[in-house]
């Protein structure tokens, strides 16, 4: 398996941010997180689900089943993007 390069401190940083303001609900805080995310680590799958995760919370449904869809087949093995995909 190839093994993917560390993440830089502030991705972590962030990833870490974006969990506990996604567990608050914080929709708009949230998707500025994850612009953040997609310009610092915009091939890690926490990147992809809480862009899907910002996307439900914002009852953007429209946007967040295919955010959630193209992220679990892109990352199938990550548990959060399958469960994320089987709630949409």
């Amino acid at each position: 398996a190839a093994v993917r390069p560390l993440p830089a401190p502030d991705a972590i940083r962030l990833r870490a941010a974006a969990a506990i303001i996604a567990d608050l609900g914080d929709a708009e805080t949230l998707a500025r997180v994850v612009r953040d995310l997609q310009a610092s680590a915009p091939d890690h799958p926490d990147t992809a689900y809480f862009a899907a995760t910002a996307a439900f919370l914002r009852g953007a449904f429209d946007e967040a089943v295919p955010t959630a869809v193209a992220a679990a087949a892109r990352f199938p093995r990550d548990a959060r993007l399958q469960n994320l995909l089987g709630a949409a």
